[in-house]
């Protein structure tokens, strides 16, 4: 059941009682002389933070290195895993040249089957 407290608006006086809402309701009517006052909320979120700070535990993040190991271009791939200088470059390629097909999709230019321009 919960607890509510209630400030006297001519003493200033604060007391707790503990009752369901209906029952709160009725009391209230019956003691004009009372007023609701909210204290605090429930401390129900714990913390934020990403996926790959969950637990902190070896177990959870050597599983998340073992996906990112199987999907190295996916996005946990890129955060966990650890990669070389060659790797992130052919990531950027990759990147230009995908951004590149989509422009001239978008145009409505052809591609070649070699990713280069049909004149």
């Amino acid at each position: 059941m919960p607890t509510y407290t209630l400030e006297d608006k001519e003493t200033g006086e604060q007391h707790d009682v503990l009752m369901t809402w209906d029952d709160l309701q009725e009391y209230k009517k019956g003691n004009p002389n009372l007023k609701q006052v909210i204290t605090g909320g429930p401390a129900i979120v714990g913390g934020v933070g990403n996926r790959t700070g969950l637990g902190q535990s070896g177990g959870f993040n050597e599983m998340l290195s073992k996906v990112a190991d199987a999907h190295p271009r996916s996005e946990l791939g890129k955060s966990v895993r650890r990669r070389s200088a060659k790797e992130v470059k052919t990531d950027q390629i990759v990147d230009k040249h995908v951004k590149i097909q989509q422009q001239m999709k978008k145009e409505g230019k052809p591609l070649s089957g070699k990713g280069k321009l049909i004149k």
